[in-house]
């Protein structure tokens, strides 16, 4: 029993490494849908939705929002952008005070606060 509970798991570890990259390959795509993500997973939208709900306890745009705000500290932190605006861009959000927003709420700080820091 427990090299099955192993092999399921390796199952779900590989859907979600296929998931991830398949964001990081589009991550500044704006237009970027569940229903895309799904239909390059084989997958329909109810499926997909309740792989991603599975696996990680999220819905899919959550999860996506989350795996986009993680990509955007980590271009802040590397220092690849000088601007909220460039890295808001660089991870698919068109609206920079919405993503100020949204890193804000899940980081504690704005991202031009990190900017600023890194800068100096």
């Amino acid at each position: 029993m427990e090299e099955l509970n192993t092999e399921d798991q390796d199952k779900s570890d590989d859907w979600l490494d296929q998931l991830n990259e398949l964001i990081i390959d589009h991550l500044s795509d704006i237009t970027l849908s569940n229903a895309w993500l799904a239909k390059q997973l084989l997958l329909s939208e109810r499926s997909f939705y309740r792989h991603i709900l599975d696996r990680t306890g999220l819905n899919p745009n959550m999860y996506i929002r989350i795996f986009r705000l993680l990509k955007a500290q980590e271009l802040i932190e590397s220092g690849t952008f000088n601007t909220v605006k460039e890295v808001s861009l660089a991870v698919g959000f068109r609206k920079t005070p919405y993503f100020s927003k949204l890193y804000k709420a899940e980081f504690g700080d704005y991202p031009i606060d990190l900017l600023k820091k890194n800068s100096h």
